[in-house]
């Protein structure tokens, strides 16, 4: 059996090796290091070794048995009919055909406001700006006098009478009329309803014959007038009514009467009924 030969160095770096100098050579001195082991590192070896003794030493005895329950329950009536719905769309969403959809433009719009809506616009910042103005100093301190008069006698007197009025008419018999015959009239129009038909036919013959270049140009000047001290005091009116705690008022029982009528209005009936015979 022939043994290999070995690997042939190169010419140069034989000769460089063959040539060194060992009195270039600088001395070194070798220094041992043994790391040792922190604080945490022997902490952490310590709890790994209480650790294992008691894994060792555990007494399986100490252990409970329990019995492993497998369940595996079916899916439902409408747990199956969910998923075949689930799966109905997956599969119509896969496999749809875009070509079947259509092309559509957008339109993008952006109205812009009107000129009426401009000029309402204006108005109200312009009585925003003027109530944000407004001196509160140039108001006068105004009393409120709340009054709640009650009926008088004459009132009382004339509510009772209507009463009795209505009520009468009410529970008149019509057996006591008597027939009477209508006549109808149409009279002729008087003297002054025919002036007045004619001025103003003759008003209505100006106005539709009116030439209207002949009105001369004006402008118009908007005014936004402050409230005065009758509007205030209307606007403080309702305010006070609006407020007003209903549990103040006391409950009053109303009396309702229907009277008969009298000797006296049934002999004027009866006159008027002989009358018109």
């Amino acid at each position: 059996m022939s043994v290999p030969s070995a690997p042939k160095i190169p010419a140069n770096i034989a000769g460089e090796v063959t040539n060194f100098d060992n009195t270039k050579l600088t001395h070194v001195e070798t220094e041992d290091k043994v790391v040792l082991p922190t604080q945490e590192d022997v902490a952490n070896e310590k709890r790994e070794v209480q650790l294992r003794g008691e894994l060792e030493g555990f007494e399986k005895r100490n252990l409970r048995k329990s019995v492993t329950e497998e369940k595996n329950p079916l899916p439902d009536a409408q747990s199956l009919e969910a998923e075949k719905q689930h799966e109905g769309l997956v599969h119509g969403i896969e496999g749809f055909q875009k070509q079947e959809l259509k092309a559509t433009i957008t339109e993008e719009k952006n109205p812009l406001p009107n000129p009426e809506n401009l000029e309402a616009e204006r108005q109200h910042e312009g009585f925003k700006h003027e109530l944000e103005c407004f001196d509160k100093q140039a108001l006068h301190q105004t009393e409120t006098a709340e009054k709640n008069p009650l009926p008088d006698k004459e009132n009382l007197a004339a509510e009772k009478q209507q009463e009795q009025l209505v009520q009468g008419i009410e529970t008149f018999p019509k057996d006591k009329l008597h027939h009477a015959a209508t006549t109808e009239k149409n009279p002729l129009p008087d003297k002054e309803s025919l002036n007045e038909v004619k001025q103003h036919e003759d008003r209505l013959s100006e106005i539709s014959a009116f030439d209207k270049d002949a009105l001369a140009h004006a402008e118009t000047k908007e005014k936004n007038l402050l409230p005065d001290a009758s509007v205030i005091n209307q606007e403080k009116t309702l305010k006070n009514i609006e407020g007003f705690n209903k549990d103040q008022l006391k409950p009053t029982e109303t009396e309702v009467k229907n009277p008969l009528p009298d000797k006296a209005a049934i002999e004027e009936e009866k006159r008027l009924s002989s009358g018109n015979a």
